[in-house]
C-alpha cells in the first residue's frame, strides 16, 4: 500500500508509535499487510499504546477500526457475536435486554468513559502482557474467540486462548469475534474489587440445588483465579449451602488469590473472600434481587451499574 494512501497515516516525533499506520478496510487486505510485513503490530482501538503501557511499537502498525467485518454484533437464541474490534460504546449501546449481566458489569471497568468509542473487546483480551478485565468475564461466560487465517478459521474456548504462556495466536492469525453462549444462568455477577481484582460468577439453580456454577477472579497479571475442580464440587450442593461449607469455600478462593505471583494485599484478599461469600449465601436466598454488601469505600457499586442479575 503506496505511502499517499489515505488509509497510511506518518507518525514522527515522540507519538507512541513510530512507524507507518496501516488501516485495511477488509480482511483480504489485512491478511495481506500481514504477510507482506510479519513484523507488522495489530491494534484494534490503541488504548493500551495510548496509556504508555508494554514497549511502543517500532515498526508497522496494523488498524483494525476500518474494517466493517469486525464491527458487527448479532443475537440469536443460542449465543451473542462481538466483532473483535467493536468499541466498548457500541457494546455498551447494545443495553441490558441484549447484553449478558456479567457482560454488562465488566464494560464500564474496561476504561475510562472518554475512551470507550476506541477501546474495544478484542483489544482487551489480546494483551500479551497480562490478562485484562474482560478475560475474566469471557471466562465465566464460556465465550469462546473466533481466529482465522487466509482461507481458515478455528473457534478456541477462552481459557485455552489465553494461558500463563500468551495467547494462542499463531503466524498471520487475527482474533475476528466473540461469541458468548446465552446459556441459563440465572445468576450472573461482575465486581471491580482493586485496581487489578474483579470478580466474576455465573450459577444456575435447579429445584433447589446448584445446577451449574462458574467463579472466576481477574487479576491484572498474565493468570486468571479459577478453581475447576471446585467448581464441580459445588454442583449438586443443596441451598442454602452451610455457614461452614460457604467458608471453606471462600477461604480456597481467597488461598489462590495469595499466591506470590499475584500482587495483591491483605485488604484485596479479604474482598475477595468476603464477596465469594456473600454470592453463596445470595444463591439461597428466596427473593429475585439483592444488594451486595460494602467493599471498601464503594457502595453499592455492582447494583448501580446493573453487574448483577437474579
Amino acid at each position: 500500500m503506496p505511502a499517499s494512501d489515505d488509509r497510511t497515516v506518518k507518525r514522527t516525533g515522540n507519538e507512541r508509535a513510530s512507524g507507518p499506520i496501516y488501516t485495511p478496510e477488509t480482511l483480504n487486505e489485512l491478511f495481506g499487510l500481514m504477510r507482506s510485513m510479519p513484523e507488522a503490530r495489530i491494534a484494534a482501538g490503541g488504548t493500551y499504546l495510548l496509556s504508555g503501557a508494554g514497549d511502543p511499537p517500532a515498526g508497522p502498525l496494523l488498524s483494525l477500526h476500518r474494517i466493517e467485518e469486525l464491527r458487527r454484533m448479532s443475537r440469536t437464541d443460542r449465543h451473542l457475536d462481538i466483532g473483535a474490534a467493536t468499541s466498548i460504546r457500541a457494546i455498551t449501546r447494545a443495553g441490558p435486554k441484549m447484553l449478558p449481566s456479567i457482560l454488562s458489569g465488566c464494560l464500564p471497568a474496561i476504561c475510562p468513559f472518554t475512551l470507550r468509542g476506541l477501546a474495544t473487546l478484542g483489544g482487551n483480551i489480546c494483551i500479551w502482557e497480562v490478562s485484562r478485565t474482560g478475560t475474566a468475564a469471557l471466562n465465566a461466560l464460556g465465550a469462546l474467540v473466533e481466529i482465522r487465517r487466509p482461507g481458515k478459521g478455528r473457534w478456541v474456548p477462552m481459557p485455552r486462548f489465553r494461558s500463563a504462556g500468551g495467547l494462542s495466536l499463531e503466524r498471520e492469525e487475527v482474533v475476528t469475534r466473540i461469541r458468548i453462549p446465552l446459556e441459563p444462568h440465572d445468576v450472573g455477577v461482575f465486581e471491580s474489587l482493586g485496581p487489578n481484582l474483579s470478580f466474576c460468577a455465573a450459577a444456575r439453580r435447579e429445584k433447589g440445588n446448584i445446577d451449574d456454577i462458574r467463579i472466576v477472579l481477574g487479576t491484572g497479571t498474565p493468570w486468571i483465579i479459577r478453581d475447576r475442580e471446585l467448581e464441580a464440587e459445588l454442583i449438586g450442593r443443596k441451598l442454602p449451602m452451610g455457614p461452614r461449607e460457604i467458608e471453606t469455600t471462600a477461604n480456597r478462593i481467597a488461598t489462590m488469590a495469595q499466591s506470590d505471583r499475584f500482587p495483591f494485599n491483605p485488604l484485596d484478599i479479604y474482598r475477595a473472600r468476603s464477596v465469594t461469600a456473600h454470592f453463596l449465601r445470595a444463591l439461597g436466598e428466596p427473593s429475585t434481587r439483592f444488594l451486595p454488601r460494602t467493599y471498601g469505600k464503594r457502595k453499592n457499586s455492582l447494583a448501580r451499574r446493573g453487574g448483577l442479575d437474579l
